[in-house]
């Protein structure tokens, strides 16, 4: 299993987080394109409940844009058993 830009784009707009989720550029900073810190832990909550993964805050700083979380998640992905 993986995440990939667009299942985070599709998990952004289930959770109803922005409008026209598919618009969100992967490597800009969620923050500059309107979502706020907010929906970057309602994002995380997410993540965590669809891919039954743990994300603590503690891990979460510098994870700004997509291909951050992208990357970020998938490594969490990698090393369960």
């Amino acid at each position: 299993m993986s995440v990939n830009a667009e299942t985070v784009r599709d998990l952004i707009g289930k959770l109803d987080l922005f409008a026209g989720p598919s618009r969100l550029i992967a490597d800009v900073p969620l923050v500059e394109q309107g979502l706020d810190s907010l929906d970057f832990v309602n994002l995380m909550f997410g993540l965590e409940e669809v891919y039954g993964i743990n994300l603590p805050d503690s891990d979460l700083e510098g994870i700004a844009t997509i291909d951050d979380i992208v990357s970020f998640v998938n490594r969490k992905l990698a090393a369960q058993p």
